[in-house]
Protein backbone atom coordinates (compact mmCIF):
# COMPACT_ATOMS: atom_id res chain seq x y z
CA UNK A 1 0.00 0.00 0.00
CA UNK A 2 2.98 2.56 1.13
CA UNK A 3 4.46 1.48 -2.63
CA UNK A 4 1.83 2.95 -4.43
CA UNK A 5 1.03 5.55 -2.53
CA UNK A 6 3.94 7.07 -2.75
CA UNK A 7 4.56 6.90 -6.11
CA UNK A 8 3.53 10.62 -7.06
CA UNK A 9 5.16 11.57 -3.32
CA UNK A 10 8.70 13.28 -4.25
CA UNK A 11 12.05 11.62 -3.86
CA UNK A 12 14.06 14.52 -3.13
CA UNK A 13 17.26 15.13 -4.85
CA UNK A 14 20.37 16.15 -3.01
CA UNK A 15 23.24 18.72 -3.86
CA UNK A 16 25.82 16.96 -4.91
CA UNK A 17 29.56 17.89 -2.52
CA UNK A 18 31.71 19.66 -2.60
CA UNK A 19 30.85 21.41 -6.01
CA UNK A 20 27.42 22.60 -5.38
CA UNK A 21 28.46 23.66 -1.74
CA UNK A 22 29.85 26.90 -3.07
CA UNK A 23 26.16 27.77 -3.86
CA UNK A 24 24.42 29.47 -1.13
CA UNK A 25 20.43 28.70 -1.19
CA UNK A 26 18.34 31.74 -0.93
CA UNK A 27 15.63 32.29 2.18
CA UNK A 28 12.61 31.29 -0.27
CA UNK A 29 14.39 27.93 -1.52
CA UNK A 30 11.82 26.10 -0.38
CA UNK A 31 10.22 23.50 -2.87
CA UNK A 32 7.26 22.54 -0.77
CA UNK A 33 5.92 25.92 -0.97
CA UNK A 34 6.45 26.24 -4.78
CA UNK A 35 2.57 25.33 -5.66
CA UNK A 36 2.65 27.12 -8.73
CA UNK A 37 5.55 25.44 -10.02
CA UNK A 38 5.57 22.49 -12.75
CA UNK A 39 5.68 19.44 -10.23
CA UNK A 40 8.82 18.17 -12.11
CA UNK A 41 9.40 15.42 -9.20
CA UNK A 42 6.54 13.42 -9.59
CA UNK A 43 7.39 12.86 -12.99
CA UNK A 44 11.04 11.69 -12.21
CA UNK A 45 9.50 9.54 -9.83
CA UNK A 46 7.10 8.14 -12.62
CA UNK A 47 10.24 7.90 -14.87
CA UNK A 48 11.79 5.82 -12.17
CA UNK A 49 8.89 3.18 -11.68
CA UNK A 50 7.96 2.81 -15.06
CA UNK A 51 11.88 1.98 -16.01
CA UNK A 52 11.98 -0.72 -13.68
CA UNK A 53 9.08 -2.36 -15.30
CA UNK A 54 7.75 -3.90 -18.82
CA UNK A 55 5.01 -1.59 -19.42
CA UNK A 56 2.54 -1.16 -22.58
CA UNK A 57 1.53 2.37 -21.58
CA UNK A 58 4.38 4.55 -23.15
CA UNK A 59 1.89 6.80 -24.50
CA UNK A 60 0.49 7.66 -21.27
CA UNK A 61 4.20 8.81 -20.06
CA UNK A 62 4.82 10.58 -23.36
CA UNK A 63 1.63 12.69 -22.80
CA UNK A 64 2.78 13.57 -19.55
CA UNK A 65 5.84 14.45 -20.66
CA UNK A 66 4.74 16.77 -23.17
CA UNK A 67 2.52 18.45 -20.83
CA UNK A 68 5.80 20.48 -19.77
CA UNK A 69 5.73 23.79 -20.61
CA UNK A 70 7.65 24.46 -23.56
CA UNK A 71 10.52 26.66 -21.54
CA UNK A 72 10.77 24.28 -18.94
CA UNK A 73 11.85 21.01 -21.19
CA UNK A 74 15.38 22.52 -20.81
CA UNK A 75 15.32 21.50 -17.04
CA UNK A 76 13.96 17.82 -17.92
CA UNK A 77 14.28 16.55 -21.05
CA UNK A 78 18.05 16.05 -21.34
CA UNK A 79 17.71 13.64 -18.35
CA UNK A 80 15.28 11.39 -20.30
CA UNK A 81 18.19 10.22 -22.30
CA UNK A 82 20.37 9.43 -20.06
CA UNK A 83 17.48 6.74 -18.39
CA UNK A 84 18.57 3.42 -19.49
CA UNK A 85 14.79 2.53 -19.10
CA UNK A 86 13.19 5.32 -21.45
CA UNK A 87 11.22 3.42 -24.36
CA UNK A 88 12.83 4.49 -27.78
CA UNK A 89 9.42 5.86 -28.49
CA UNK A 90 9.96 8.42 -26.29
CA UNK A 91 13.45 9.39 -26.64
CA UNK A 92 12.66 9.04 -30.44
CA UNK A 93 10.05 11.45 -30.43
CA UNK A 94 10.94 14.78 -32.00
CA UNK A 95 10.05 17.09 -29.05
CA UNK A 96 12.15 15.21 -26.95
CA UNK A 97 15.07 13.81 -29.24
CA UNK A 98 16.38 17.08 -29.89
CA UNK A 99 17.39 17.63 -26.02
CA UNK A 100 19.54 15.13 -26.25
CA UNK A 101 23.25 16.08 -25.04
CA UNK A 102 21.73 19.75 -24.19
CA UNK A 103 22.35 21.86 -21.40
CA UNK A 104 19.59 24.83 -19.97
CA UNK A 105 20.33 28.10 -21.53
CA UNK A 106 17.92 30.11 -18.52
CA UNK A 107 19.92 29.87 -15.68
CA UNK A 108 18.82 32.30 -12.19
CA UNK A 109 21.33 35.46 -11.92
CA UNK A 110 22.18 33.39 -8.84
CA UNK A 111 23.93 30.63 -10.42
CA UNK A 112 25.52 32.51 -13.18
CA UNK A 113 29.05 32.27 -12.06
CA UNK A 114 28.93 28.41 -10.92
CA UNK A 115 27.33 27.60 -14.65
CA UNK A 116 30.33 28.89 -16.43
CA UNK A 117 32.59 26.91 -14.58
CA UNK A 118 30.43 23.97 -13.67
CA UNK A 119 27.57 23.47 -16.27
CA UNK A 120 29.38 21.10 -18.84
CA UNK A 121 30.01 18.70 -15.77
CA UNK A 122 27.09 18.51 -13.88
CA UNK A 123 24.80 15.39 -13.79
CA UNK A 124 21.44 15.96 -16.22
CA UNK A 125 19.43 14.89 -13.19
CA UNK A 126 20.66 17.76 -11.42
CA UNK A 127 19.20 20.65 -14.47
CA UNK A 128 15.67 20.12 -12.37
CA UNK A 129 17.55 22.90 -9.54
CA UNK A 130 19.08 25.05 -12.67
CA UNK A 131 15.19 26.64 -13.26
CA UNK A 132 15.04 30.50 -12.08
CA UNK A 133 11.58 29.51 -10.89
CA UNK A 134 13.25 27.53 -7.76
CA UNK A 135 14.86 30.58 -6.97
CA UNK A 136 12.54 33.54 -7.19
CA UNK A 137 11.21 34.97 -4.12
CA UNK A 138 7.01 34.43 -4.46
CA UNK A 139 4.33 35.89 -2.48
CA UNK A 140 3.05 33.91 0.07
CA UNK A 141 -0.26 35.80 0.85
CA UNK A 142 -0.70 35.52 -2.61
CA UNK A 143 0.75 33.03 -4.63
CA UNK A 144 0.16 33.77 -8.34
CA UNK A 145 1.84 31.69 -11.57
CA UNK A 146 5.45 33.07 -12.70
CA UNK A 147 4.95 35.28 -15.32
CA UNK A 148 7.00 32.81 -17.73
CA UNK A 149 5.12 30.12 -16.81
CA UNK A 150 2.47 31.97 -19.49
CA UNK A 151 3.31 32.70 -23.06
CA UNK A 152 3.16 35.78 -24.45
CA UNK A 153 -1.00 35.92 -25.57
CA UNK A 154 -1.94 34.56 -21.82
CA UNK A 155 0.24 37.12 -19.99
CA UNK A 156 -2.35 39.97 -21.54
CA UNK A 157 -4.87 38.14 -19.47
CA UNK A 158 -5.34 39.03 -15.84
CA UNK A 159 -7.63 35.80 -15.39
CA UNK A 160 -5.29 33.36 -13.15
CA UNK A 161 -7.48 30.06 -12.83
CA UNK A 162 -8.16 28.67 -9.86
CA UNK A 163 -7.54 24.61 -8.67
CA UNK A 164 -11.18 24.04 -9.74
CA UNK A 165 -10.86 25.01 -13.27
CA UNK A 166 -7.12 23.12 -13.61
CA UNK A 167 -8.65 20.14 -12.43
CA UNK A 168 -11.95 20.17 -14.79
CA UNK A 169 -10.48 21.14 -17.99
CA UNK A 170 -8.71 18.98 -20.22
CA UNK A 171 -6.07 22.14 -21.96
CA UNK A 172 -3.93 24.92 -19.92
CA UNK A 173 -5.52 27.01 -23.18
CA UNK A 174 -9.04 26.57 -22.45
CA UNK A 175 -8.56 27.90 -19.02
CA UNK A 176 -8.52 31.25 -20.37
CA UNK A 177 -11.46 31.39 -21.91
CA UNK A 178 -13.80 30.79 -19.56
CA UNK A 179 -17.18 33.11 -19.23
CA UNK A 180 -18.77 34.31 -16.47
CA UNK A 181 -21.62 31.95 -16.53
CA UNK A 182 -19.07 29.20 -16.49
CA UNK A 183 -16.50 30.44 -13.75
CA UNK A 184 -20.28 30.98 -11.54
CA UNK A 185 -21.19 27.88 -12.51
CA UNK A 186 -17.74 26.14 -11.14
CA UNK A 187 -18.62 27.12 -7.96
CA UNK A 188 -21.94 25.86 -7.39
CA UNK A 189 -21.84 23.31 -4.37
CA UNK A 190 -24.41 21.55 -1.66
CA UNK A 191 -21.58 21.15 0.65
CA UNK A 192 -21.74 23.68 3.99
CA UNK A 193 -20.20 24.76 6.84
CA UNK A 194 -22.43 23.14 8.75
CA UNK A 195 -21.44 19.46 6.66
CA UNK A 196 -17.65 20.84 7.23
CA UNK A 197 -18.26 21.02 11.26
CA UNK A 198 -20.66 17.85 11.46
CA UNK A 199 -17.48 15.56 9.39
CA UNK A 200 -15.20 16.94 12.62
CA UNK A 201 -17.84 16.22 15.10
CA UNK A 202 -18.73 12.81 13.53
CA UNK A 203 -15.06 11.77 13.48
CA UNK A 204 -14.16 12.57 17.09
CA UNK A 205 -17.47 10.44 17.68
CA UNK A 206 -16.13 7.50 15.88
CA UNK A 207 -13.59 7.47 18.05
CA UNK A 208 -14.65 7.61 20.81
CA UNK A 209 -16.97 4.52 19.84
CA UNK A 210 -13.99 2.39 18.83
CA UNK A 211 -11.97 3.19 21.50
CA UNK A 212 -14.22 3.47 24.62
CA UNK A 213 -15.55 -0.14 24.74
CA UNK A 214 -14.77 -3.29 26.53
CA UNK A 215 -14.31 -5.09 22.70
CA UNK A 216 -12.31 -1.88 21.16
CA UNK A 217 -9.19 -3.98 20.84
CA UNK A 218 -11.04 -6.98 18.87
CA UNK A 219 -13.41 -4.16 16.74
CA UNK A 220 -9.82 -2.56 16.10
CA UNK A 221 -8.92 -5.82 15.02
CA UNK A 222 -11.86 -6.62 13.05
CA UNK A 223 -11.96 -3.88 10.94
CA UNK A 224 -8.23 -3.80 9.92
CA UNK A 225 -8.46 -7.72 9.32
CA UNK A 226 -11.32 -6.88 6.58
CA UNK A 227 -9.53 -4.03 5.37
CA UNK A 228 -6.10 -5.99 4.81
CA UNK A 229 -8.17 -8.66 2.40
CA UNK A 230 -9.38 -6.65 1.21
CA UNK A 231 -9.91 -6.84 -2.79
CA UNK A 232 -9.77 -3.33 -4.01
CA UNK A 233 -7.52 -1.48 -1.64
CA UNK A 234 -7.50 1.54 -4.22
CA UNK A 235 -10.87 2.05 -3.52
CA UNK A 236 -10.48 1.64 0.01
CA UNK A 237 -7.35 4.64 -0.13
CA UNK A 238 -9.73 6.61 -2.71
CA UNK A 239 -12.89 6.35 -0.40
CA UNK A 240 -11.70 5.99 2.92
CA UNK A 241 -15.18 7.14 4.81
CA UNK A 242 -17.21 4.69 2.48
CA UNK A 243 -14.22 1.74 3.61
CA UNK A 244 -14.85 2.46 7.12
CA UNK A 245 -18.89 2.00 7.28
CA UNK A 246 -18.93 -0.57 5.04
CA UNK A 247 -16.47 -2.36 7.22
CA UNK A 248 -18.64 -1.68 10.57
CA UNK A 249 -21.63 -2.47 8.95
CA UNK A 250 -20.16 -6.20 8.65
CA UNK A 251 -19.03 -6.47 12.17
CA UNK A 252 -21.51 -4.29 13.92
CA UNK A 253 -25.22 -4.26 13.30
CA UNK A 254 -26.48 -2.03 10.74
CA UNK A 255 -28.94 0.26 13.63
CA UNK A 256 -26.19 0.47 15.82
CA UNK A 257 -23.84 1.88 13.26
CA UNK A 258 -26.45 4.49 11.57
CA UNK A 259 -27.40 5.60 15.16
CA UNK A 260 -24.21 7.12 15.12
CA UNK A 261 -24.26 9.28 12.30
CA UNK A 262 -28.21 10.46 12.56
CA UNK A 263 -26.65 11.65 16.70
CA UNK A 264 -24.44 13.56 14.40
CA UNK A 265 -27.23 14.95 12.60
CA UNK A 266 -26.96 13.62 9.52
CA UNK A 267 -29.63 11.82 7.74
CA UNK A 268 -27.93 8.40 7.53
CA UNK A 269 -24.54 7.14 6.71
CA UNK A 270 -24.90 7.44 3.65
CA UNK A 271 -25.08 11.04 3.48
CA UNK A 272 -22.09 11.30 5.65
CA UNK A 273 -20.47 9.22 2.94
CA UNK A 274 -20.68 11.27 0.72
CA UNK A 275 -19.92 14.94 2.17
CA UNK A 276 -16.95 13.25 4.19
CA UNK A 277 -15.63 11.23 0.92
CA UNK A 278 -16.17 14.70 -1.38
CA UNK A 279 -14.75 16.98 1.12
CA UNK A 280 -11.31 15.27 1.55
CA UNK A 281 -10.99 15.04 -1.63
CA UNK A 282 -11.70 18.72 -2.82
CA UNK A 283 -9.06 18.92 0.24
CA UNK A 284 -6.29 17.02 -1.29
CA UNK A 285 -6.75 19.04 -4.95
CA UNK A 286 -5.56 22.06 -2.91
CA UNK A 287 -2.17 20.39 -2.66
CA UNK A 288 -2.07 19.33 -6.18
CA UNK A 289 0.57 20.86 -8.63
CA UNK A 290 -2.38 22.18 -11.56
CA UNK A 291 -0.35 20.56 -14.27
CA UNK A 292 -0.31 17.14 -13.05
CA UNK A 293 -4.41 17.78 -12.45
CA UNK A 294 -4.86 18.57 -16.20
CA UNK A 295 -2.53 15.70 -17.02
CA UNK A 296 -5.02 13.45 -14.41
CA UNK A 297 -8.24 14.16 -16.60
CA UNK A 298 -6.13 12.60 -19.36
CA UNK A 299 -5.86 9.70 -17.51
CA UNK A 300 -9.56 9.38 -16.55
CA UNK A 301 -10.06 9.47 -20.13
CA UNK A 302 -7.63 6.74 -21.66
CA UNK A 303 -9.23 3.87 -22.53
CA UNK A 304 -10.82 1.01 -20.08
CA UNK A 305 -9.52 -1.92 -22.09
CA UNK A 306 -6.29 -0.47 -22.66
CA UNK A 307 -3.71 -2.99 -21.63
CA UNK A 308 -3.56 -3.18 -17.59
CA UNK A 309 -0.25 -2.72 -16.32
CA UNK A 310 1.08 -1.65 -13.05
CA UNK A 311 1.71 2.24 -13.56
CA UNK A 312 -1.70 2.79 -15.54
CA UNK A 313 -3.38 1.53 -12.19
CA UNK A 314 -0.96 3.61 -10.12
CA UNK A 315 -2.02 6.48 -12.03
CA UNK A 316 -5.79 6.22 -12.08
CA UNK A 317 -5.46 5.46 -8.26
CA UNK A 318 -3.73 8.44 -7.96
CA UNK A 319 -6.71 10.46 -10.11
CA UNK A 320 -9.14 9.17 -8.01
CA UNK A 321 -7.57 10.26 -4.91
CA UNK A 322 -8.22 13.99 -6.45
CA UNK A 323 -11.29 13.18 -8.23
CA UNK A 324 -13.37 16.23 -6.95
CA UNK A 325 -16.02 18.13 -8.38
CA UNK A 326 -14.96 22.10 -9.10
CA UNK A 327 -17.35 23.39 -6.89
CA UNK A 328 -16.16 21.55 -4.04
CA UNK A 329 -12.72 22.34 -4.58
CA UNK A 330 -13.49 26.29 -4.36
CA UNK A 331 -15.91 25.64 -1.07
CA UNK A 332 -13.40 23.83 1.14
CA UNK A 333 -10.64 26.75 0.67
CA UNK A 334 -11.14 28.28 3.83
CA UNK A 335 -11.46 24.95 5.96
CA UNK A 336 -7.87 23.54 4.79
CA UNK A 337 -6.18 24.19 7.57
CA UNK A 338 -8.86 23.17 9.82
CA UNK A 339 -9.51 19.81 7.66
CA UNK A 340 -5.68 19.26 8.24
CA UNK A 341 -5.93 19.56 11.51
CA UNK A 342 -9.10 17.45 12.57
CA UNK A 343 -8.34 14.25 9.56
CA UNK A 344 -4.69 14.14 9.29
CA UNK A 345 -3.51 10.45 10.69
CA UNK A 346 -0.09 10.04 12.58
CA UNK A 347 0.81 8.14 10.30
CA UNK A 348 -1.52 6.99 7.43
CA UNK A 349 -5.11 5.11 9.81
CA UNK A 350 -6.86 7.05 11.48
CA UNK A 351 -10.39 5.83 13.05
CA UNK A 352 -9.28 2.22 11.42
CA UNK A 353 -9.75 3.74 7.35
CA UNK A 354 -6.71 5.00 5.33
CA UNK A 355 -7.21 8.69 5.46
CA UNK A 356 -4.65 9.54 2.81
CA UNK A 357 -3.48 13.40 3.12
CA UNK A 358 -1.52 15.30 0.65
Amino acid sequence: MHRIIMLFICTGLYFSMPVMAQITLPKTFDFTAQKNVFSYDSIKELLNNMATQQTHSDDVLLNVLLATPAHKRQYVFPALHDNKGMPKKILSHPEIAVYKGKVPTDIPPQLADFAREYLAYLPTSYYLFLDPDYWREYDKDAPKLPTSFLSEGQNKIKHTPHRGEFFTFPSVQSLYHLSPQTQKNYKKTDLTEQDVKRLFSTVKALETYLTDREDADELEFALLGLLSRSDNMAKDIAWPFLSLVNRLKTVRPEKEVESIFRDQGWKNSAEFIDKADRILKAYRVHYLDPMVAVQLNKIRAYPADAPTTEALENLRMYANLHDAHPGDVYFVEPYLEDIRNNLKPEFILKISTPIYME
